[in-house]
């Protein structure tokens, strides 16, 4: 938003709420930008420069009438860390670090496009973390993503068991068949073993602190006998932390908006 921060005062506030709609707007306009900018800035909710979302969404509410309904000719990705310069290099010691950190969907929104002016007009810019939260940032939502990834597998599995059926060939050769996808499975057995390989693959990385996706999506594990009973056993070893005693994976909490853009940002509704 470098071209919002250039702007004089009144270029700005053609692209902000109405003044008499917003108290804080009221002072931009009386003082300045100059000075405004020096004295009045709001500072950005955080938690060791990690922006607290929720917080600055309901900050940014109680700027405005209760009744004010955002103009959004389009919604803007909105990053939660900004300016971008401060995580780049020459700027940032780990640049490929920072820009990793700033990228990750959680640390934007999709917002209407005067809320994202409004924000970066009226907050300060968050400070910029320190290299080792980033980390931590980072590995939280590959937990998350693992988390949900094991999940959807869950619910895949949970509809193929729905469809599949067992088949008897004239040559007795038992077939399991997916009447939907058409998909035929010869060997029970093989599809048994995948399965529990699948299981293995999970807990392994679990413990390593290594999560790779592309290990898991290839596996098929469609399996017809018993599978109810070991999805818990999937979802357990994933969300237990004391059966690891893993001091590398103390939150596993998973909180995944519904999402109308992207498939992985959220988009926030603030009207």
């Amino acid at each position: 938003m470098t071209e919002l921060a250039e702007s004089s005062t009144s270029k700005l506030l053609e692209q902000l709420p109405p003044v008499e709609k917003s108290p804080i707007l009221q002072t931009l306009a009386r003082v300045g930008l100059e000075v405004f900018r020096r004295e009045y800035l709001l500072e950005t909710p955080n938690h060791d420069g990690v922006v607290d979302h929720d917080a600055l969404i309901a900050l940014m509410r109680q700027q405005v009438d209760p009744d004010y309904r955002w103009e959004a000719p389009f919604f803007d990705e909105h990053h939660l860390s900004w300016y971008a310069a401060l995580y780049e290099s020459p700027n940032h010691a780990k640049p490929e670090l920072a820009h990793e950190f700033r990228e990750l969907p959680t640390n934007k929104l999709w917002v209407p496009r005067q809320f994202h002016n409004f924000i970066h007009a009226v907050t300060e810019h968050p400070p910029v973390p320190e290299p080792e939260v980033m980390r931590e940032k980072i590995r939280e939502f590959r937990r998350n993503q693992f988390i949900f990834r094991v999940a959807s597998q869950a619910i895949t599995i949970q509809e193929q068991l729905e469809r599949a059926s067992v088949i008897k060939m004239p040559n007795g050769e038992v077939m399991l068949v997916d009447k939907v996808t058409r998909r035929t499975y010869h060997d029970p057995e093989a599809l048994e073993e995948r399965r529990a390989e699948f299981v293995r693959v999970v807990i392994e990385q679990y413990k390593r602190g290594f999560i790779d996706l592309a290990d898991l999506s290839p596996m098929d594990i469609v399996d017809r006998t018993e599978i109810e009973a070991r999805l818990p056993e999937v979802i357990s070893a994933v969300m237990n932390e004391d059966r690891f005693n893993s001091k590398n994976h103390k939150s596993l909490r998973v909180d995944l908006p519904v999402n109308r853009r992207p498939r992985t940002t959220p988009e926030v509704n603030v009207a």
